[in-house]
């Protein structure tokens, strides 16, 4: 999420920008984030920030000289004189915060213009965020575990449970770092973090659901991430073997992306190739072992027995190929 400055208070949970050169002191300074990069570099990490530009808090410079009616800076924004306009794109458009306020549109009295500015038995733990009771229209917020069920099988004690949530983050996780696009990691995703409900009882923060998947850092969890028996060490290591098998799959970086007929609903199927070298990834989306054709490796050029990268084992081009509840498969079909 962004980390420039913001007006105090409402500040749609950081991302209505004031000014894209500050850094919102409540964070740290330009000196702290010129350090951190510096940091960063030298473990040969690339900082990569959200640049939001798609709108501007109201303190914005660029709106400030808006309002004063300079033309340069109202072309920064989409303004109409009348809500005609408006109300005809508003037909077709989502409620971006229809618990707050309705529409896409914001009369600004000094411009005299507009600008737009449960499942039952569900494993999932999220929170709403923006329901539009006209529409129907629905959010979630929460972290990857929560989600995927981690905090409901902790919170029974059931192991099995347990075991099945750790099964579904692994596979989403593995589609991250194997999917087209730069992988993200949330902070705490590197070693799994749950659902932070601490936001409820901040009044700044309390209305917006977000701050659910937003806490502060645990700099105590690198603790967890030594003792082999935590949830935490094993997510932890997941995530370096994972990183490191990208690292030295070249497709995964540069390659193109097809998604790909598996036979099979449960599967999901894509595959990434560059130049010689052509990954088939399956990925098994239920809670039961699921079945595909090997016929489907042969049409996809597979010449030889393929390798899963992930468990380092040979697959026989013959019968039917058996997949795991919930589980990743990287083949190499070169």
């Amino acid at each position: 999420m962004p980390l420039y400055a913001v007006p105090r208070g409402d500040n749609d949970g950081g991302y209505a920008v004031s000014d894209y050169r500050a850094i919102n002191p409540n964070i740290g300074s330009m000196d702290d984030l010129a350090r951190l990069t510096s940091a960063l570099r030298d473990e040969q990490i690339s900082l990569v920030l959200d640049f939001v530009f798609n709108h501007t808090s109201d303190e914005h410079a660029w709106a400030e000289k808006a309002k004063a009616g300079d033309p340069d800076f109202l072309a920064y924004y989409l303004t109409f004189p009348d809500r005609e306009l408006p109300d005809q794109f508003q037909r077709y458009l989502r409620d971006i915060f229809p618990t707050v306020r309705k529409g896409s549109f914001t009369w600004c009295e000094k411009m005299n213009r507009f600008y737009t500015s449960e499942f039952p038995g569900s494993f999932a733990r999220g929170m709403p965020f923006q329901f539009n009771a006209d529409t129907g229209d629905l959010r979630i917020s929460g972290t990857l575990s929560s989600l995927a069920g981690l905090e409901e099988a902790l919170s029974r004690k059931d192991n099995d449970l347990i075991e099945r949530a750790v099964r579904r983050v692994n596979l989403l996780r593995s589609i991250v770092m194997s999917i087209d696009g730069i992988p993200p990691l949330y902070i705490g995703d590197e070693w799994e973090m749950l659902n932070d409900y601490k936001y409820l009882s901040d009044p700044v923060k309390a209305t917006d659901s977000r701050w659910v998947h937003r806490s502060r850092k645990r700099w105590e969890a690198s603790e967890d991430l030594t003792d082999q028996e935590t949830l935490e060490w094993r997510f932890f290591q997941e995530m370096v073997k994972l990183t490191n098998l990208r690292k030295n799959i070249p497709a995964f970086q540069n390659g193109g992306m097809e998604v790909i007929s598996t036979g099979n609903p449960h599967l999901f199927g894509y595959i990434r190739a560059l130049d010689d070298q052509k990954i088939m990834i399956l990925n098994n989306f239920s809670d039961r072992s699921q079945k595909m054709d090997v016929t489907v490796l042969t049409k996809y050029g597979a010449k030889n027995e393929p390798v899963n990268l992930l468990r380092n084992e040979v697959i026989p081009i013959a019968g039917e190929f058996l997949i795991g509840e919930y589980q990743p498969v990287w083949l190499d079909i070169s």
